[in-house]
């Protein structure tokens, strides 16, 4: 009976022994896995750091809102410059269709002018040579 009774204690020890490195075995795992998941984290959330920083700087760069606008205020000016140039090359034609009416007109009374002057000269020209 003191045998089997040392020999019980014996298998409990080694049965406690055995469940003992095996939990150690477990916690040494779910430490290594834990730090691992907080590695990960601190990795992920400095990457997270960094997007959103870069993030912000384009924005104080180049705001979307900004930028459209630029780009709407460079399309005003380009339509202002087309018009003013349209308007130059109308106001151009326009003198210049103004001015040959005139000048027109003027090569006409130049000619009547001339061609009354040439056919009065001839009905008031002495003649030469008949006295």
């Amino acid at each position: 009976m003191y045998q089997s009774q040392v020999a019980k204690l014996e298998d409990n020890i080694y049965k406690e022994a055995e469940e003992k490195a095996l939990l150690k075995e477990a916690l040494e795992r779910m430490e290594h896995q834990l730090h691992q998941e907080k590695r990960m984290n601190r990795v992920i959330r400095q990457q997270k750091e960094r997007v959103e920083d870069h993030e912000q700087r384009n924005a104080k760069e180049s705001t979307p809102c900004n930028c459209a606008f630029k780009e709407k205020e460079r399309q005003r000016r380009m339509f202002v410059e087309v018009v003013k140039n349209k308007m130059q090359k109308s106001n151009l034609q326009v003198g210049a269709k103004k001015a040959a009416p005139k000048m027109d007109q003027e090569r006409e009374k130049l000619k009547r002018d001339t061609s009354s002057k040439s056919s009065q000269s001839l009905l008031f020209s002495k003649p030469s040579g008949r006295n």
